[in-house]
């Protein structure tokens, strides 16, 4: 049997409130493998970003993880300090966040803040061999003359474009698991359909292991193996793909199902549907 190399056991994140400590994430386990691409799906507020952000560290203050293991590649971070994970930041794990423009720096170019990045990871590598790299990914993203749009900033690239920016930023120093959390969240129908396509073409080129946060099950359907329903904090619902979407068990699955809407004549989760606003790009 292949070794995990994502394995989060019973975790539990609290947040302070009037009455003490309120858990947002009430002992979830989930897991990914090497190459693997795992979906969780749920409404706003349901506890999937939080499990995210605990994953790198990153829950915010002062919330605080209070229970559980996150064991990547053997070693649980939740016991790593801040130095500890910095080493894992990026360079491990990466993820790729809502919010582009929030998460691009306005005041600096496209081609500055890829170059940081790679020189973050590898202090080793010239800034030659970081711009090269930068003007790598940017072509692996499938951005068009790569090397002139280094000197672009972000303010200058569509809502599509800045997310595929950022899924170059989260790929530049080759981690081996990355983080999507809805990543296709500001976006109309048809980016998200090339979004979605981009990183299942990603995972296969590259190998990585993908976990996509979402509360569109038929996007995740498009990328993931395996998808884990969240509820209020908790798992209600996990399995293969094909079982979720085919025989669901849960009515709160049943309902995420029905509130998407549908294309008379077309299985919802397939690339027809997604791309029916406009072609989903290769």
């Amino acid at each position: 049997m292949t070794a995990l190399l994502l394995d989060v056991r019973d975790l539990r994140v609290s947040f302070p409130m009037a009455n003490g400590m309120t858990e947002a994430v009430r002992g979830v386990s989930f897991s990914v493998a090497p190459g693997e691409a795992i979906g969780i799906v749920g409404e706003s507020g349901s506890g999937k970003s939080v499990s995210a952000l605990a994953v790198m560290r990153l829950v915010a203050q002062p919330g605080r993880i209070t229970g559980g293991e996150i064991l990547f590649a053997g070693r649980d971070l939740a016991a790593f300090d801040e130095k500890a994970m910095r080493t894992v930041r990026g360079r491990h794990i990466s993820m790729v966040f809502q919010d582009p423009l929030s998460s691009l720096n306005p005041a600096f170019t496209i081609g500055q803040q890829l170059v940081d990045t790679v020189r973050a990871h590898r202090p080793a590598a010239t800034r030659e061999a970081a711009r090269d790299r930068a003007v790598e990914v940017l072509e692996l993203v499938g951005i068009t003359e790569a090397g002139r749009r280094l000197s672009s900033y972000p303010h200058e690239f569509s809502g599509g474009m800045r997310q595929r920016v950022m899924i170059a930023l989260a790929i530049a120093c080759e981690p081996k698991l990355l983080i999507a959390d809805e990543p296709t969240t500001a976006l109309d129908v048809t980016i998200q359909a090339q979004v979605v396509t981009l990183l299942w073409q990603l995972r296969e080129k590259l190998g990585l292991s993908v976990l996509f946060i979402s509360h569109n099950l038929d996007l995740v359907a498009e990328i993931c193996d395996r998808v884990y329903v969240m509820h209020t904090g908790n798992v209600v619902e996990h399995g293969d793909v094909e079982d979720i979407f085919l025989r669901p068990q849960h009515s709160y699955t049943r309902m995420l199902q029905n509130c998407i809407p549908r294309i008379e004549g077309v299985e919802p989760w397939s690339a027809a549907a997604l791309s029916s606003a406009g072609e989903v790009a290769p």
